[in-house]
């Protein structure tokens, strides 16, 4: 009989094995409820697949997206190049401002460079030297920092019979009153012209030489020549 029970147990045991595929799943037994519950190893954990109901869009790789990107635009104004809020120094009249610019400064000690278009209207500036400059464009050519605009209040000063007291390269500017034209020995201020005078259109000029019956001629070629003169406004 202990045979027989001994086989029948195996007997059973076998075919719980075979139902499962090979598998042990557990051991028989009472459930004393305490038992932990069996572990899932890596194998043994479920996959989760959630089905969205819509596929992923596929990628072409023929279609290309093109992004803007930003790029600095230069803008041409056809004008010169300007040098813009460069800070200068004057050191003994000269400041470090490129060619083409002058140093604009107030007190002739800092300021900024300002760029000096090409230039031969008329159109006095005070320079820092004491100068007075037919234009910024003729100060910058000079390498001259500008106080500021209108000829020179403190101008170095010159006379008909001492002209060789301005500095080079300017020259004495021998304007009068119409009463100064008598005087023996008219004083004058030291102007910086252009190489070359201006042309001046027929009937425009508003000088005349003094004690003379001349035609009318611009400033410029009454300071160039020396002469003394004084505003008529009866020219032209």
């Amino acid at each position: 009989m202990r045979t027989t029970g001994w086989l029948l147990g195996h007997v059973t045991l076998g075919l719980l094995v075979c139902s499962c595929g090979g598998r042990v799943v557990g051991t028989l037994g009472v459930d004393d409820g305490n038992s932990a519950p069996p572990q899932r190893g890596s194998i043994d954990a479920p996959v989760v697949v959630v089905d969205s109901g819509t596929p992923p869009p596929r990628m072409d790789a023929s279609v290309i997206v093109d992004v803007p990107v930003a790029r600095d635009v230069a803008v041409d104004t056809g004008g010169p190049d300007l040098v813009v809020a460069t800070p200068c120094t004057i050191v003994n009249g000269d400041s470090n401002c490129p060619g083409g610019s002058y140093c604009q400064s107030a007190n002739c000690l800092t300021g900024v460079c300002v760029a000096a278009p090409p230039s031969t209207d008329e159109n006095p500036v005070c320079g820092c030297d004491r100068l007075t400059y037919w234009n910024a464009s003729i100060a910058a050519a000079n390498g001259a920092s500008v106080r500021g605009t209108g000829a020179c209040t403190n101008n170095i000063v010159c006379s008909a019979n001492n002209p060789n007291n301005c500095p080079t390269p300017s020259l004495c500017n021998l304007e009068q009153t119409a009463a100064g034209c008598n005087l023996a020995n008219p004083g004058g201020r030291c102007w910086v012209l252009p190489d070359t005078c201006p042309p001046l259109a027929a009937g425009t000029a508003t000088t005349r030489r003094c004690n003379s019956n001349n035609a009318c001629q611009s400033r410029c070629t009454l300071i160039m020549n020396g002469r003394t003169f004084f505003e008529d406004p009866t020219c032209p």
